[in-house]
């Protein structure tokens, strides 16, 4: 395989299945196939950096999604909610009740 920067999702492909390949033999990076390896590696990740953008998230966004994910908003609304006196099961039933 002529290694050359990679332009098309075929080249892509075929240089991410060497890298797979080249990472299950675990090579010595002074050898020849140690080189190779982390020549490929270098023009995939390039490559993906080019082709596969994703916007990073809003920070506050970010952790109060990993928050609600670990359910620790409905517990921080409820100690919110007993600390200021209030039952939330009370205000929730209100709520409904309406």
């Amino acid at each position: 395989m002529d290694i050359r920067i990679i332009k098309t999702k075929q080249q892509y492909r075929r240089y991410l299945e060497e890298v797979d390949r080249l990472v299950a033999l675990d090579p010595d990076p002074r050898t020849a196939e140690g080189a190779r390896l982390e020549l490929l590696a270098k023009l995939v990740e390039d490559y993906e950096k080019e082709h596969f953008k994703f916007d990073k998230p809003d920070p506050v966004e970010a952790i109060l999604f990993r928050m609600e994910q670990q359910g620790c908003i409905r517990d921080l609304v409820a100690q919110a909610a007993a600390h200021a006196g209030h039952d939330p099961r009370a205000a929730r039933e209100a709520r409904h009740s309406e």
